[in-house]
């Protein structure tokens, strides 16, 4: 009797659970959901969405829902009563706009389920730089980078050989940026698609073809062992070298072309070399290989080899020259005057004084305690560097763009690139420096920027309008003897030995014969040279853009680079001395140790 009883009671029970269960089953809505949903760009900041809806009833209204970039759903973004819905949103923009739409009874008592979603998603959404990694014998990485905001995930179709393509082989997360993919054969080539997608909207395919071949090395490291030697290291798994037979290694120095270094046999996994350049900038990479295959080469790696960053120090305003006497530094710093800075110790140099002047300074020169200070407007200023005063000044009729002090027969000279104004001559004495006067100018036809002097000879970096030589045995009176005006902007000068290096802008460094003017050479870089300094066996070269450059200049018909080293802020000006490095940026003066 209790069995039976007990038996009568989960019965019941069941029946209980069973009637509440089907209370609880959602019915489906007498209206249909909306199909077959597009986005189109109507105009730039607009687009239209549309739907279909096959069985439409007399008063039906639509209400879309909106979901922009990672943000939560709006049920009830908008309304509509026809089968379209314009909406201004950004049409060139990372971020995905997502729609859905449901039907509405008149009533507003019934309505449909939500559509599947559709997106707009603009071109820039589409993933870029995709690479492939074969990071084992059989495995492949694949990485993109993921510009989309908001989708809802990648997909990746396949096709191995001259096989179909396996439409969504793979799916992965929104936000993903690589994947792993497994494969059987070596030497076949594999091909990938990859593409974001939000509801059924899809962006633009990256695509990338790829045939695996041996695994390449990885964790490449470099070190510096001592002043003539370096250590390249990598890493190999033991499994995979035993289908090889070796390694190659390459080098590169400066910005020139890799060129192979090594081979190894397969149980290698570092090279010790000695370079054949006592500073450069130096890089490595490396690749596994059998017979006539080869892996992908590893990811290089660089050491600025006897090469070493000391000291910096920020700056007030926009540094515009760079004057280096023994262990101090002068700037014309722009609106902030003349900055002198202590260099006695590279590591940390620091402002001894900034001497105000009246307007923009934009060129230097020192002799003794005398500093002489050129700005935008005109005006000379000579400074006692006993007590940085302002003794006396200088009007002259254009911008003092550089100033270069020479000294004939107790009478000091200064040469000025003045500008559209020429070359001026101005003159005072050697034990009275107060009453200086402009004794010559010479009219050019380009707009003159620098200055270079060499007992009676000078030269005139004149921008566009060349080079142009002056003889000024008598500097009342300058005499041109030479000139020539097809090396481009020549904005700086430097004299070594015979030759003139010329700074030319955004055709690089020219190398010019002094005495004929003629040009022997060339230095391009990518950007824009707005100054150099030469010793006996290199040129540093301050590209505006790029960096500085370390260029090979013991043969004047093979010039080649040594050493980039990027800036991060507009260079100035560059100047060394002994072996250091001083390197003038707009914003910051920074000191670089070369021991050579």
């Amino acid at each position: 009797m209790k069995l039976r009883n007990i038996a009568l009671f989960f019965f019941v029970l069941s029946i209980l659970l069973l009637t509440i269960g089907c209370d609880e089953v959602p019915t489906k809505p007498d209206i249909d959901s909306p199909t077959d949903l597009m986005v189109t760009v109507v105009t730039e900041g607009r687009i239209n969405l549309t739907w279909e809806y096959l069985k439409q009833t007399t008063g039906i209204r639509y209400v879309i829902g909106r979901k922009v970039g990672d943000g939560e759903w709006i049920d009830e973004y908008g309304e509509s009563t026809g089968k379209s819905f314009v909406d201004d949103i950004p049409t060139n923009s990372y971020t995905v706009y997502s729609y859905k739409v449901k039907g509405v009874s008149a009533d507003g008592e019934t309505s449909s389920f939500f559509s599947e979603p559709v997106a707009y998603l603009s071109p820039l959404t589409a993933p870029t730089d995709l690479n492939i990694d074969q990071v084992a014998q059989n495995e492949l990485k694949l990485s993109w980078k993921d510009n989309a905001i908001g989708e809802t995930g990648y997909r990746i179709d396949r096709k191995i050989g001259d096989g179909k393509w396996t439409e969504g082989y793979k799916t992965v997360p929104a936000n993903t940026t690589s994947f792993k993919d497994n494969f059987n054969d070596l030497f076949v080539s594999i091909n990938y698609r990859v593409y974001a997608y939000a509801g059924t909207s899809i962006t633009a395919k990256e695509e990338i073809s790829f045939t695996p071949v041996y695994p390449k090395p990885t964790n490449p490291s470099i070190i510096q062992l001592s002043p003539t030697e370096v250590k390249f290291n990598w890493a190999y798994e033991q499994a995979d070298r035993e289908n090889i037979e070796g390694f190659e290694v390459y080098r590169k120095i400066g910005t020139t072309d890799w060129i192979p270094l090594t081979i190894t046999n397969n149980q290698a996994e570092e090279v010790i070399d000695v370079p054949n350049h006592q500073v450069s900038t130096l890089a490595y990479r490396v690749r596994s290989y059998k017979d006539t295959y080869f892996s992908a080469f590893s990811d290089p790696v660089e050491l600025h080899f006897n090469i070493t960053p000391l000291g910096s120090l920020t700056l007030s305003d926009i540094g515009n020259k760079l004057h280096v006497d023994e262990d101090k530094a002068y700037i014309a710093n722009d609106f902030n005057g003349i900055s002198t800075i202590d260099l006695s110790n590279p590591i940390n140099p620091r402002i001894n004084a900034n001497i105000q002047l009246p307007d923009r300074t934009t060129s230097i020169d020192k002799k003794g305690n005398l500093l002489v200070a050129g700005s935008f407007n005109g005006r000379i200023s000579f400074i006692d560097l006993n007590d940085n005063s302002i003794f006396t000044q200088l009007e002259t009729k254009n911008p003092v763009y550089d100033i270069k002090i020479i000294e004939q027969n107790d009478i000091v000279y200064l040469l000025i690139a003045n500008g559209s104004a020429g070359l001026l001559v101005a003159s005072y004495d050697k034990n009275d420096p107060t009453d200086p006067k402009v004794i010559s100018r010479y009219n050019t036809y380009g707009s003159s920027q620098s200055i270079a002097a060499e007992g009676n000879n000078v030269y005139l970096g004149d921008g566009y309008g060349g080079v142009l030589k002056f003889d000024i045995s008598d500097p009342s009176k300058p005499v041109k003897t030479g000139e020539n005006n097809g090396l481009g902007n020549c904005i700086d000068l430097n004299l070594l030995g015979n030759n003139l290096y010329v700074s030319t802008g955004s055709t690089g460094m020219k190398v010019v014969d002094k005495n004929s003017l003629q040009l022997i050479n060339y230095f391009d870089t990518p950007g824009y040279v707005i100054d150099s300094d030469v010793t006996n066996r290199y040129a540093f070269i301050a590209d505006n853009q790029v960096g500085l450059y370390l260029v090979s200049i013991t043969n004047d018909l093979n010039l080649y680079s040594l050493s980039l080293i990027p800036s991060e802020y507009k260079l100035t000006s560059v100047k060394t001395k002994g072996n250091y490095i001083y390197l003038l940026s707009e914003s910051s003066l920074q000191i670089i140790q070369v021991s050579s």
